[in-house]
């Protein structure tokens, strides 16, 4: 069944919200994505700035804390000693540990690094950075002046576990970010999704209010308009005691009609306020089916409906007397107005497995399936209400749904092979009845 706004504005407009917000959630997270990678690049720039900076500390402090000064013109065994005139005055060179110094006029200068302290000075200074010594064939060159440098055999560097923790973080970040994003996208989508569901409830719950006051209105005015003009008719005339007395038939029927139409609206509004009290005591359902039948045997035949009755003998439940002739009454009074010519409506009434079974069978076209989950609910009807030629209010289905629930019965139905639909009840039988209520 489909609905259809008056007014497109509302819709359009939330709508667009519906989109900026997500457009903005999107936003966010492109945005907090290119924050945390600005974050990683600076902790980068931090790092080199930092080993840059060790490189400085270790050229400032090295002559003098990791040098282990030799005399002068000590003599060290070399692969392949250096003369002192290839050194220019004032510059160190150096092979593995060993570093000579140029003291020109001075003469030549041994000395050794001192691992130690420089790893010390590293661990003391910079713990964010490691110290790794490369192969001793590596040449050592170190300048005084200005722009005095060193390039010892060594490799300075982040720590390894430092810069996992770093990637590590970012990625954290970059996951939450994006779990955040999605996780707002997601309450907005399910808050979408259950706006346009109650959305939808209470438009189909207006539209079945308004076909309820169109069927009521000509449920109440139909019978009312007959009853008059067969009163008119015979105040007017001299009618016939036959033609009267049809007449009266006619009207008693419509009376009838007017009477279950009201009690269905009361017995609903008993239910909405909570005021329904069921009072339980052995009911025979026998009897209470039978006389349902007979008591719309009336408006059946006027409406050209053959009943086809057959009810099992004393069988017993527990229930609300007035609720159980309801609940018949309704679900009999359903399946005729859905019957189509020849209009048949097949009554049964059985026990099996301990269970009063009721089964009520009609001659009509179905339940279709768009309307098999809504069939109990409360006014509805399937089809336009304009161009339904079946009379009801959509209450009665309603009711037996919900007596029949208060009663712990099972409740049912079914298409049959051919044409038609059979509503199915299973209440439990009693079976310890005292003579007296039998009797009763």
């Amino acid at each position: 069944m489909k609905y259809r706004l008056k007014g497109k504005l509302p819709l359009v407009t939330f709508g667009i919200i519906v989109v900026l917000v997500l457009t903005q959630v999107a936003w966010w997270i492109y945005y907090q994505l290119g924050q945390n990678k600005t974050v990683f690049q600076m902790h980068q720039s931090v790092l080199s700035l930092r080993v840059r900076e060790a490189v400085q500390h270790i050229n400032k402090t090295f002559e003098t804390d990791m040098l282990t000064h030799a005399v002068y013109g000590g003599v060290r065994a070399f692969p392949s000693f250096p003369d002192p005139n290839d050194i220019p005055a004032g510059f160190f060179m150096g092979v593995g540990d060993t570093v000579l110094l140029n003291a020109a006029p001075k003469g030549l200068v041994v000395a050794a690094v001192r691992w130690d302290a420089l790893e010390q000075a590293m661990a003391g200074e910079y713990p964010e950075l490691t110290i790794e010594r490369l192969p001793q064939t590596t040449e050592v060159r170190y300048r005084h002046g200005p722009a005095r440098h060193v390039r010892l055999p060594i490799l300075i560097r982040p720590k390894t576990d430092y810069l996992a923790t770093i990637i590590q973080e970012t990625e954290r970040k970059s996951v939450m970010f994006i779990s955040e994003g999605v996780f707002l996208s997601l309450m907005v989508l399910i808050g979408v999704y259950i706006i346009l569901v109650t959305l939808r409830r209470e438009l189909a719950v207006e539209t079945r209010q308004k076909n309820f006051v169109l069927s009521i209105t000509h449920e109440l005015k139909s019978p009312l308009a007959s009853v008059k003009l067969y009163l008119q008719t015979m105040l007017s005339k001299n009618v016939p005691e036959p033609k009267r007395k049809d007449f009266l038939e006619h009207s008693v029927v419509d009376v009838e009609r007017l009477e279950r139409l009201v009690e269905n609206m009361l017995e609903t509004a008993r239910l909405d306020s909570g005021e329904y009290i069921l009072r339980p005591s052995p009911v025979r359902l026998s009897d209470v089916v039978s006389q349902s039948v007979n008591r719309l045997q009336r408006s059946l035949q006027e409406d050209k409906v053959e009943v086809d009755l057959r009810v099992e003998e004393n069988v017993w439940v527990l229930g609300d007397p007035h609720a159980l002739i309801s609940i018949v009454d309704n679900i009999i009074d359903n399946a005729a107005k859905y019957s189509l010519p020849p209009k048949r409506v097949e009554v049964v009434l059985a026990t099996a497995n301990g269970e009063a079974v009721l089964e009520v069978s009609d001659s009509g076209p179905g339940i279709a399936e768009a309307d098999r989950p809504f069939v109990f609910d409360r006014f509805y009807r399937a089809g336009d209400e304009m161009t339904r030629l079946a009379k009801g209010t959509g209450l009665g289905l309603f009711l037996v749904k919900q007596l029949a629930d208060a009663h712990g019965a099972k409740i049912g139905f079914r298409n049959l092979n051919g044409t038609g639909a059979c509503f199915e009840i299973r209440f439990s039988v009693v079976t310890n009845v005292n003579q007296t209520e039998r009797e009763q």
